[in-house]
Formats: structure tokens, C-alpha cells, sequence
């Protein structure tokens, strides 16, 4: 129990970026608009239950103001690494075709707020300030600036209009990092006892090479929704989500 233990810490500083990875969203302004949802995931780590993750997407207050939250429902294990109390959301936007973030929270659900965030995307003023994980930041936005949510949407805006992928810069563990995404392929996945074809999409650090490498299964039945997402390093698996269940808006 206690090298399971020692192994769930050591994948506990990532785990918000893909946990917080698996979102699709897409404006009335869109070709083909992607519908609101809510999604619970299965988490595993080194094939041992780490328990659900659930995520909600709802329009935000203004027109065209998206929002993106996400919670764990940890089991046993799971709660060694990530508390049930802990929230993450973002609030987005769009603007000719681009996802724009616009508020970033995040809350460990523990005391203190040294692993917290609180970023605020200035589009106006080009500017990108407030706090991640006791790092302070006020400086111009970085090149396609996102953070643990939106990146994910813009790649599924990519998949949805049939755009080339690209490198994006994610704020991430007080830090600012550069990530490549790239289509490997189609492939296939299992959901609800059917098939479904499957878009397979690769993410690797680009300023970091030697990484972890993120996979991801997206199903254009599902309008693009991740069904599987696995992460791994050197070839071995250690972190899996499996998608339980969705629901879409009307």
C-alpha cells in the first residue's frame, strides 16, 4: 500500500492538466455548433481506481460567455491526491473562431492557498495577471495563451472545423509551458458496448522533450467528446479516464 501510495503522490502535481482536459464547447457562431454537456469520467491510475470526475459546461453570464467546471469524486486512493472539495473552472470566450480564456479559478479544496489560482486574461490590454500556485504574474499574454480547460477546447474547435492543430502556451504549476498537439490517426474506441470511430490526438511539451505524451480519443458521434484519454512516459501507462456517461443539451 505504501508504493501505491508513494506512486499516486508522484502524479499528483499533473493530474489537474488532464483531469481538467476533456471539454468541448463551440458558439452559435460556429459552422457546426457543439452542444452544452455534462460528462463523468472513470479515473485510473496504474489501473487502480482513482474515482469519478465530473464536468459540467453551461453558458456563462454574457452572450458568448462560456463556463467550464469540473469535480472529483475521489475514491480511497484517489483521495491521497486530490481532495472532493477541490473545484477548477474556467470562463471563456470566442472571437473569430479563437478561444479566448478569460478567468482561470482553481481551489485545492485544502487550507491555504499556496496551490491555488486565480488568473485573469486581459484581451483588451493584451495582459495576463493574478496568481498560480504562489507564483504572481502581470506581463504581456503569451502567444496562444490557454489554461488547463481551454486548451483542450481549442483543440476540439480544431477537430470540429477541420483545422490544423498547434502549439499553445499553458500556465501551469506557476509556470508558463509550451505544448504541441498533433492528430496521430483514426483509430477506434469502445463506448456503451458500441464501437465508435475515434479521432487519436497526441500532447507532448515542446520546450520539455523526453515528457509525458497525453493521448486522447475523441469521437465525432459525440460531438468530438473524449471517450479515452491515457498519459504516459516512456511507454508506460500511468494515468487512464474512460468516459461512464454524457449528456448533451437540446
Amino acid at each position: 500500500m505504501k508504493r501505491i501510495q508513494n506512486r499516486l503522490t508522484s502524479v499528483s502535481v499533473t493530474l489537474p492538466t488532464l483531469l481538467l482536459a476533456l471539454l468541448l464547447i463551440a458558439p452559435v457562431s460556429w459552422a457546426q455548433p457543439v452542444h452544452l454537456f455534462t460528462a463523468t469520467y472513470q479515473a485510473r491510475f496504474y489501473g487502480l481506481s482513482g474515482g469519478k470526475l465530473l464536468f459540467t459546461f453551461r453558458k456563462g453570464d454574457q452572450p458568448n460567455e462560456f463556463v467550464y467546471e469540473s469535480r472529483a469524486q475521489p475514491s480511497f486512493l484517489g483521495s491521497f491526491m486530490i481532495s472532493s472539495s477541490a473545484r477548477e473552472s474556467c470562463t471563456m470566450t470566442f472571437d473569430d473562431n479563437d478561444v479566448r480564456p478569460l478567468k482561470f479559478l482553481s481551489d485545492d479544496g485544502k487550507r491555504g492557498e499556496d496551490n491555488d489560482s486565480n488568473l485573469t486574461y486581459d484581451w483588451v490590454h493584451h495582459r495576463l495577471t493574478g496568481r498560480s500556485e504562489r507564483v504572481d504574474f502581470d506581463q504581456a499574454l503569451p502567444k496562444n495563451v490557454q489554461d488547463h480547460l481551454s486548451i483542450q477546447i481549442a483543440v476540439m474547435q480544431a477537430l470540429q472545423n477541420g483545422s490544423e492543430l498547434d502549439e499553445y502556451s499553458l500556465v501551469d504549476s506557476g509556470e508558463i509551458k509550451r505544448y504541441r498537439y498533433t492528430k496521430e490517426g483514426a483509430g477506434s474506441i469502445k463506448y456503451k458496448n458500441q464501437t465508435l470511430d475515434a479521432t487519436i490526438i497526441r500532447s507532448e511539451r515542446s520546450d520539455s522533450p523526453g515528457g509525458r505524451i497525453t493521448r486522447y480519443w475523441h469521437a465525432p458521434a459525440l460531438h468530438f467528446l473524449p471517450v479515452h484519454a491515457e498519459r504516459s512516459r516512456n511507454g508506460k501507462i500511468d494515468l487512464t479516464l474512460d468516459l461512464m456517461s454524457d449528456e448533451f443539451a437540446e
